[in-house]
């Protein structure tokens, strides 16, 4: 059963915020949503939607070019890009370009690696729930990229968030949500379980982000729920990004990577095997 579920009405969601403000879904998402909620979607009208954005179009294009959509040729115009993609795929690929460039757009701060690794991770958790059969990959890859939307926002909103995180690895091996909830009160899971309400994210993506640095949860009560699981894939996908891009070590997967294991059903072999054809991949994109 689920236990750290808030009641998120105005007043406490007020308070969560603490002055950060979400940025709005842009107008070319919510067309493009209402259009994919047609019965017969307009593949058409949601091409001409990406072609009028520059940006956006170059951002798709390399996208869908490259290994992870395992397309047979090299896709050159918007609309065979989601001729190929199809609806769900396209939606995804516009929804995490919005989101980077409603966040960047707003900030002077250095946001390529952040976004770099939210797209890797993004992109190895569509794997991993295709796998492991606990998420449509479209659902898998918004899961990936959201889930630590939060972070840039706070840096944004605290001048002293990644002083005060730096410090506090060092000396805890505490969560990181503890440690901002100390300091800041409230945390990026928080931040981002927000954000994804606000963009119109289903609720199981909504609360996997808000439950994804809940370690007790995860290994306590998440066994023989779906939730766990789509919680395990994200921490590994996590853990194989950082991996690939020869980050640190995952703090999280050292807390609770056994229980990850455990959750899949997997033994360490299959993990390493399992990381190395991902590494493979990633090197690719």
């Amino acid at each position: 059963m689920i236990t750290n579920i808030p009641d998120f009405d105005n007043d406490t969601t007020d308070q969560l915020l603490n002055g950060i403000v979400i940025p709005s879904q842009p107008k070319i998402l919510q067309q493009a949503m209402i259009e994919k909620e047609k019965k017969y979607p307009n593949l058409k009208k949601i091409s001409d939607l990406v072609s009028k954005d520059v940006a956006l179009s170059a951002a798709m294009l390399r996208a869908a070019n490259s290994p992870a959509f395992g397309l047979r040729n090299k896709v050159t115009s918007i609309i065979s890009a989601v001729m190929l993609l199809g609806t769900k795929n396209v939606l995804s690929l516009i929804t995490g370009l919005a989101l980077r460039m409603a966040i960047s757009g707003k900030s002077n701060m250095k946001l390529g690696h952040f976004w770099d690794m939210s797209s890797d991770t993004a992109v190895v958790c569509s794997v991993l729930g295709k796998k492991f059969g606990v998420m449509e990959p479209d659902k898998a890859y918004m899961l990936g990229l959201f889930h630590d939307v939060g972070i840039p926002l706070m840096m944004q909103r605290f001048e002293n968030y990644i002083e005060v995180l730096y410090k506090e690895n060092i000396d805890t091996k505490e969560s990181i949500t503890v440690i901002e909830d100390r300091h800041f009160n409230t945390n990026h899971a928080i931040i981002g379980y927000l954000v994804a309400r606000s963009w119109g994210l289903p609720e199981n993506i909504r609360e996997a982000i808000l439950l994804h640095h809940d370690d007790h949860e995860l290994s306590a009560n998440y066994d023989s729920h779906l939730l766990s699981k789509q919680i395990s894939i994200l921490i590994m996908a996590e853990y194989f990004s950082e991996l690939s891009n020869s980050a640190k070590t995952n703090e999280t997967w050292k807390r609770v990577g056994g229980d990850v294991i455990r959750i899949l059903n997997l033994s360490e072999a299959d993990v390493h095997d399992l990381g190395e054809d991902i590494g493979d991949m990633l090197s690719n994109l």
